[in-house]
């Protein structure tokens, strides 16, 4: 059995047969190949592993085989470690907003919003390889105070996580604004 980082790697295998053999390489890793350049021979097989760009271990079993005869080969390629890259805190308007948070990760994630915040709602969980970007929709504050609410990221498993603040200003005096049951709210300069 190989143990191996989740970088991208060389495997040298020695074959002490006196057979003729196939290997076979299960179609669902894709990230295992033979090396068909250099000291190619049927005593020494060299196999290609291609990083793994997620969190999670994988595992193929490759098979040695002929006239009746098998023999497997076990790969364990571990996972890189979890990256959420995102802001710690946002601010936006009092106003009816759309709140895009931008962010980078390298697993498939879903976004946490607590049950008594009734102001921030969210698309529910998406895939994550690379660049993402998420909208909030922020209903207005008819408040003069700000209002804050911690949302957590966290990939699906839960192995990583990061809190972000979303923090909403409160309306400026002399604004009209329309309430999540549409009545017409008016903060008075008064």
């Amino acid at each position: 059995e190989y143990e191996l980082s989740f970088n991208e790697a060389n495997i040298e295998v020695d074959v002490d047969s006196n057979i003729d053999y196939s290997i076979a390489i299960p179609k669902e890793c894709d990230w295992v190949s033979i090396n068909t350049q250099g000291n190619v021979s049927k005593e020494k097989v060299v196999f290609n592993i291609s990083e793994n760009p997620t969190i999670y271990n994988r595992e193929a079993v490759i098979v040695f085989q002929g006239e009746g005869l098998a023999s497997e080969l076990h790969i364990v390629q571990k996972g890189d470690e979890g990256v959420l890259s995102l802001n710690d805190e946002y601010t936006a308007q009092g106003k009816d907003t759309i709140l895009k948070i931008e962010f980078q990760s390298n697993f498939e994630y879903k976004v946490s919003i607590p049950q008594d915040c009734d102001w921030v709602s969210i698309p529910g969980t998406r895939a994550a390889i690379e660049d993402h970007a998420i909208e909030l929709t922020l209903l207005p504050n008819p408040t003069l105070d700000d209002r804050s609410v911690n949302i957590v990221f966290s990939d699906i498993k839960g192995d990583v996580s990061k809190s972000v603040k979303i923090t909403q200003m409160g309306c400026e005096l002399g604004e009209l604004y329309q309430s999540a049951n549409n009545e017409i709210l008016y903060i008075s300069t008064d």
